[in-house]
């Protein structure tokens, strides 16, 4: 993702998480490739990587549902997809009492 006025660069000016310093390797327009990455910021939020992406300060990896709303808007530019891990996501409850009879826990 990529502020919409932000040329196309390679290698690539990013905006980055701190986890996030290896090169990209996604599918774009013009077919799968591999991005060296030229790190110009690395921030500890992915919401800040988010935020400076929309300023145009760098290109950022971030999941779709962090930028949905932007992308529609046209604040921000889906450039391709990048290969990464699958994401999984848990919710943690700190006593039974509070969760739905509905759910099945016993």
């Amino acid at each position: 993702m990529a502020s919409p006025t932000l040329p196309r660069l390679s290698p690539g000016e990013t905006v980055r998480s701190l986890a996030d310093a290896r090169p990209w390797t996604g599918t774009t327009s013009e077919g799968r490739k591999t991005l060296a990455i030229e790190p110009v910021l690395a921030l500890s939020s992915l919401i800040m990587v988010r935020d400076a992406a929309r300023t145009g300060l760098g290109a950022a990896r971030l999941p779709i549902s962090l930028v949905s709303h932007d992308l529609a808007a046209g604040t921000l530019a889906h450039w391709g997809d990048i290969d990464a891990p699958e994401i999984t996501l848990w919710t943690l409850y700190p006593s039974r009492r509070l969760l739905s009879a509905g759910l099945g826990v016993s």
